[in-house]
């Protein structure tokens, strides 16, 4: 994937780019990625629809026929339309996800030359938190003390397997993007 069309301008006085966002949030979690969006490109017109995606199925979303025609670029997690011929004026498509697999056979990925931009690269910081904070947890046996605390019981020999991380050192396998986090 590559190319397309540039970016939106940021040339108030030319036609309004259409961007129409499906996610998975409530839109209120998204009011501040889209105030900015439109306080960055005065040229763009925000529609925003929340998609629902529970059980390994896709809730209908009820977007207008016409509104898709007129979109420049789509923003998603995993919500296509059927065809890229409900998305006639799309430049592209952002997806919020680190890739695109689940979208894979999908006859917009198969069948259609709108550039599909993934998210890959954003999440390293947050899983390399998430990694540091896995092996924390493990290592302070937080699990088992919880359950205790929980009961209101202590026993001393749990508190005893308590592994700190002074002087520890962590192995990175693999280079890609998350990796990358860690770089000196």
């Amino acid at each position: 994937m590559g190319g397309g069309e540039d970016l939106p301008s940021r040339n108030a006085s030319k036609e309004k780019e259409i961007v129409v966002c499906v996610l998975p949030w409530p839109e209120e979690a998204a009011k501040r990625g889209i105030d900015d969006l439109k306080k960055e490109y005065k040229d763009a017109e925000v529609h925003y629809y929340n998609s629902k995606f529970e059980n390994g199925k896709m809730h209908p979303i009820d977007i207008p026929e016409d509104l898709l025609k007129r979109a420049s670029y789509l923003a998603t997690l995993f919500w296509l339309p059927s065809s890229a011929s409900a998305i006639p004026n799309v430049k592209a498509i952002q997806f919020f996800s680190a890739g695109t697999n689940h979208v894979a056979k999908h006859p917009i990925y198969t069948d259609s030359k709108i550039p599909l931009c993934s998210a890959n690269g954003v999440h390293g910081p947050q899983i390399a938190e998430w990694v540091v904070m896995m092996d924390l947890v493990q290592s302070h046996n937080y699990v088992n003390l919880w359950e205790q605390q929980k009961k209101k019981e202590w026993k001393q020999s749990m508190g005893m397997s308590v592994s700190d991380r002074v002087g520890k050192r962590v192995g990175i396998l693999g280079y890609g993007s998350i990796g990358r986090q860690g770089k000196p």
